[in-house]
C-alpha cells in the first residue's frame, strides 16, 4: 500500500522535466525528500532545485511556514549540505530566526515577520522552534539508532560545518545522560561521548576532508590506523570506514576520540 501510495503521489505531483514537485516551493521539495518518497534516480535533481531555490532564488533564506521548515534543515543535512543549513540557522536578515533576534527577541514569533496587533497573533510561539531539534541532532550529533526507542540504540554522528570550531549537547534520556562534544583545529579533531547505560552506539568520527594518515585514539589507545580497526579497547567492539569519516561500535561510557592526520 505504501509503494502504491508513492507511485500516485509521484505521478500527480513530480515534474520529471524541472525536478519539482508541485510549484517547486522549499515546502513542496523537502517534504518528499524527507519522507522518501523521491525516486532514488531523480533524488539528485530534486535536492539540485532545493538548493538552488534556497541559495540563489532566495539568497540564502527560508520562504517556508512552520511546517516545512521543520524538515529543511534536517534533509539538507541528510543529503549532504549541513553547512547550508547552518547558514539558513544563523542567516539575520529578514525572514530568519537571525532576523527576530535583531528585532530584539528573546522569544520566537509566530510569523517571520515584525509585526504588532492583530495580524501577529503571539510573540512567545513555539512555531518555527524545530531549529532547536537540528542543534542537537546535527551539529551535537545525537540520535536514535535503527529500533532505538528508548535509547537502546544511539547514533553519535556530528556535522562539523566550517564555521564552527567546536560544539556541545547533552539530553537526559530514560536510561541516563547522553552527550556529545566536538572541537577542531588543523591536522586534529577531538570528540567527547557518554553513553548511558543499558545502551549501545555508533559514533561516528569525521576527519577533515582529503586528511590522510588518519589515526583515530581513544583515551590515549589506538583504535583506527592504516584504514582499519585496531582491537583492544574495552569498549569499542568494531570499526569502519564510513566515507571520509569512521564509525566505531560501542557500549555504555565515556569516551574521549582524538583524531589525528595530515
Amino acid at each position: 500500500l505504501a509503494a502504491e501510495i508513492k507511485d500516485a503521489f509521484n505521478k500527480e505531483f513530480f515534474n520529471a522535466e524541472t525536478g519539482e514537485y508541485a510549484n517547486g516551493t522549499q515546502t513542496a521539495q523537502a517534504l518528499p525528500l524527507f519522507l522518501d518518497l523521491v525516486p532514488e534516480e531523480e533524488r539528485g535533481g530534486v535536492i539540485g532545485k532545493l538548493y538552488n531555490n534556497i541559495v540563489y532564488e532566495h539568497n540564502t533564506h527560508v520562504t517556508t511556514g512552520f511546517i516545512g521548515v521543520k524538515y529543511l534543515l534536517p534533509v539538507l543535512t541528510r543529503h549532504g549540505h549541513s553547512d547550508l543549513a547552518y547558514e539558513l540557522a544563523t542567516q539575520t536578515t529578514y525572514p530568519s530566526w537571525g532576523y527576530m533576534i535583531s528585532q530584539g527577541a528573546t522569544t520566537l514569533w509566530e510569523l517571520w515577520q515584525s509585526k504588532i496587533g492583530p495580524s501577529m497573533n503571539s510573540h512567545n510561539h513555539i512555531m518555527m522552534g524545530s531549529l532547536g531539534a537540528w542543534f542537537y541532532r546535527a551539529l551535537g550529533g545525537i540520535n536514535l539508532g535503527p529500533e532505538g526507542e528508548g535509547y537502546r540504540h544511539i547514533l553519535v554522528e556530528p556535522n562539523m560545518v566550517e564555521d564552527l570550531d567546536w560544539a556541545s549537547a547533552s539530553i537526559e534520556t530514560v536510561r541516563g545522560p547522553l552527550s556529545c562534544s566536538w572541537n577542531k583545529k588543523a591536522g586534529a579533531v577531538s570528540m567527547e561521548v557518554v553513553i548511558p547505560a543499558n545502551s549501545d552506539a555508533k559514533i561516528v568520527v569525521p576527519p577533515e576532508e582529503e586528511m590522510t594518515n588518519v589515526i583515530v585514539r581513544e583515551d590515549g589507545q589506538v583504535v583506527w590506523e592504516n584504514g582499519k580497526f585496531v582491537p583492544g579497547d574495552p569498549g569499542i567492539t568494531a570499526a569502519t570506514a564510513r566515507g571520509h569519516a569512521i564509525e566505531f561500535s560501542a557500549g555504555s561510557g565515556y569516551y574521549h576520540f582524538l583524531l589525528t592526520g595530515e
